[in-house]
């Protein structure tokens, strides 16, 4: 395993708006010149962590996501990271027109997300002391007028951990603890996990699971994670509102 590269798994909305599609990536470390066989091993792996039942899983992930997302539609694309810090360029692989039975039963809102932590065996500082003045700017805040670096503290620890936002999920991932709090089910998070586990081991010897830092522009293992009994919200998810309620006061 010599190459990283970006496996960007695109969910299809029901809408057919391109805009409301969920994206989630995956960071993995594979061949120089992966075979086609390779790369469809990779695909297999990946469209199982939300199509098949893993060992120790009840339901596969699909069946907690939201009817917003279509049953088919579904894509892979898959991007060679260059050596250094740049553009991704255009996939070296793509595989469309997938697609699996969603469970149909009520829809929470779709900004509703549950975040899958990824550790690495690397340990790391949370944060420096030193001021570094040359600390690469995100490329939306470029993108607003924002200079290509800017000042501040370095946070290694950042580097060496990824997070993974899966949603908008059905009304089966919910439930409330002793206070009426809502919360992501002991079920699903159990669900969760067993993906996550099972992932490594379907990749295979060809391919590593990792967590890739833009900033030191690096990868490393995947060794395990955590999901919280807390959702988490995407803004960049919600829909676009379709009708407007309004009042008038007499």
């Amino acid at each position: 395993m010599t190459k990283h590269y970006l496996a960007e798994f695109v969910l299809a909305s029901r809408s057919g708006v391109p805009a409301n599609n969920v994206v989630n990536t995956f960071s993995v470390i594979g061949p120089d010149a992966p075979t086609p066989t390779q790369f469809d091993h990779l695909e297999a792996a990946i469209f199982g962590f939300y199509n098949v039942a893993q060992t120790g899983q009840t339901n596969a992930l699909y069946k907690y996501l939201s009817h917003a997302i279509n049953q088919s539609g579904h894509a892979l694309h898959i991007y060679e990271r260059p050596s250094a810090p740049g553009s991704l360029g255009s996939p070296v692989k793509s595989y469309v027109g997938m697609g699996f039975d969603n469970d149909t039963i009520g829809s929470i809102p779709e900004e509703v997300a549950c975040c899958l932590s990824l550790l690495t065996a690397v340990t790391a500082p949370e944060v420096l002391s030193a001021i570094d003045t040359a600390i690469p700017s995100d490329e939306s805040a470029i993108d607003q007028g924002a200079p290509t670096t800017h000042s501040g503290h370095d946070r290694p620890a950042s580097r060496v951990r990824g997070r993974l936002y899966l949603g908008p999920f059905n009304s089966g991932v919910l439930a409330t603890d002793s206070n009426g709090r809502s919360e992501p089910s002991a079920a699903f998070r159990t669900d969760v996990l067993a993906d996550a586990t099972a992932l490594p081991g379907n990749l295979g010897a060809d391919w590593g699971w990792e967590v890739f830092s833009k900033r030191s522009w690096s990868g490393n293992l995947v060794t395990h994670g955590y999901v919280d009994d807390a959702w988490d919200t995407q803004r960049r998810r919600g829909m676009r509102a379709t009708t407007r309620s309004t009042f008038v006061v007499p």
